[in-house]
């Protein structure tokens, strides 16, 4: 032990027992191999896990910027152009209905003359087969 440290730890009004004890538990922490201290050995063999700047040089054009951004806007649609297309898509919704209802009553007036079409021709055939009794 130095006999400096020990003044110095003997001014700040410890006993001498208490600051030998101090100083030893200090000096066991730093010739301690096994400590918690690392060395410029441990930090060195550190050095691979890290990266550097040459590592994050290759890597500028994986990531996006403004400019990317900035020009796929222009391929999204916007507010206004949804607008306009969802009113495009409510006009041919109402058109398709217009059509449906037109298609509905073709089908009715298609089978009302089916009808009196087979009407008539029962009606015939039942004339007919009355002459030839």
């Amino acid at each position: 032990m130095k006999t400096a440290e020990l003044d110095l730890l003997e001014k700040s009004h410890l006993s001498p027992a208490q600051a030998r004890a101090i100083l030893q538990v200090v000096e066991s922490e730093l010739t301690n191999p096994g400590g918690g201290l690392a060395t410029k050995a441990d930090i060195l063999g550190l050095t691979d896990r890290f990266a550097t700047k040459a590592d994050f040089e290759g890597l500028e054009h994986k990531f996006a910027t403004k400019a990317d951004f900035q020009s796929l806007e222009q391929k999204f649609a916007t507010k206004a152009d949804l607008q306009v297309l969802g009113e495009k898509i409510h006009g041919l919704e109402v058109k398709l209905e217009r059509l449906r209802a037109d298609m509905i009553s073709e089908i009715k007036s298609t089978v009302r003359w089916n009808f009196a079409f087979w009407a008539t021709q029962l009606a015939v055939l039942v004339g007919i087969l009355k002459l030839l009794k």
